[in-house]
């Protein structure tokens, strides 16, 4: 049995969302503090919505027929032939994806494009911006590698949709500070955010492609300050000095989600060689573009999935030495790039034939 989100066509106007997101925006703030200021957006969210949705349960075999019943219930009178049915890719995080049904009446007197038809909810699930008319469905799915298409349906609830919501209208970044300090920090403007923690309007810049991020590093990289280990270490070319904004860029000035999770895993999976950042045949995830089966199309998901399977690889190797492949009693890191890994001095000496192509002049 699996839960899904059916969503009435609405008129929801959150007029007052920018009062309760403000306090969360361009600041660093404690984790209580957060609680309490994303509970008081929360319940502003969901006083707005609740009317217009219901959870559906649903079981595998008649997921289809009951979503249909329910994304055409606005036109009792019509066929389920006389629509033609879309299911969209929204939001995806580290565990969970997103999906949104709808359905477009195919007779010729509807008109397309009627306010009074929009479905102001999914149209904020909707990535393309395409404009949700009628009832809508919301479903959340698993990765799963396993699978066809290497998901598999879960069951939706209220944190759900609200998490994505609340992403309309804010994303979030990574400040990483001197000892490993990680700080999120809320925003909707970058440049606002940029110059609120370098006080500055302009900063060095560049971006950093890997395991399918596409991460936009920000810093004044100044030598007389403190080396930034993990970010030197992310990016994996240059040595960095001082506080680096990282931001997550998926598309020209359209920004996502970058959790502190997220950065630290890609901390630990950007230890080895620059080599072994480079997919592998069975990471390059495609799927069939709903609009032509002959072109392929690289789901925005796809990074969580290569992400997952290569935490499960590092777990087995994470305390091995990269020369020797054993365990390490000792450590010893590179003190340049901070990428590898070694148990003795020896190891290191004789690893250096393969390392020092890669490792960071300065």
């Amino acid at each position: 049995m699996k839960i899904i989100a059916v969503i009435k066509k609405n008129k929801c106007i959150f007029d007052k969302m920018e009062e309760f997101c403000s306090p969360l925006l361009y600041r660093e703030i404690s984790e209580q503090e957060r609680t309490i200021l994303k509970k008081k957006l929360n319940d502003y969210i969901w006083s707005i919505i609740e009317p217009y949705i219901t959870f559906i349960n649903v079981e595998d075999e008649d997921f289809l027929t009951i979503a249909c019943e329910n994304i055409i219930s606005d036109f009792p009178n019509r066929s389920p032939d006389e629509f033609y049915y879309h299911t969209e890719g929204s939001y995806s995080t580290p565990k969970r994806y997103y999906e949104i049904i709808y359905a477009q009446p195919t007779w010729k007197d509807y008109r397309i494009g009627q306010l009074s038809n929009m479905n102001d909810i999914g149209c904020l699930y909707s990535l393309q911006h395409n404009v949700i008319e009628n009832t809508c469905i919301i479903i959340v799915n698993n990765y799963d590698l396993s699978r066809q298409y290497f998901t598999v349906l879960d069951s939706i609830n209220k944190t759900d949709i609200l998490k994505i919501i609340r992403r309309r209208y804010f994303h979030s970044g990574i400040l990483i500070k001197n000892n490993d300090t990680m700080i999120k920090f809320y925003y909707q403007n970058p440049s606002y955010l940029l110059y609120h923690i370098f006080k500055k309007d302009k900063v060095d810049t560049f971006y950093v492609d890997i395991l399918k991020y596409n991460l936009q590093f920000y810093l004044n990289n100044e030598t007389s300050t403190y080396i930034n280990k993990i970010a030197t270490r992310i990016n994996g070319t240059k040595r960095l000095y001082g506080d680096v904004l990282i931001l997550h860029e998926i598309d020209e000035n359209i920004y996502s989600n970058l959790s502190v999770h997220e950065i630290r895993r890609l901390n630990v999976l950007s230890y080895g060689r620059m080599y072994d950042r480079k997919l592998k045949a069975e990471e390059n995830i495609q799927l069939p573009d709903q609009n032509n089966d002959n072109k392929k199309i690289v789901p925005l998901w796809s990074r969580f999935i290569v992400s997952n399977n290569r935490m499960e690889k590092w777990q087995k190797i994470k305390n091995q030495c990269i020369n020797c492949q054993k365990e390490m009693s000792i450590l010893l890191t590179c003190q340049k790039c901070f990428r590898v890994k070694y148990c003795s001095s020896q190891c290191e000496n004789e690893f250096k034939i393969y390392h020092n192509d890669e490792c960071i002049e300065f």
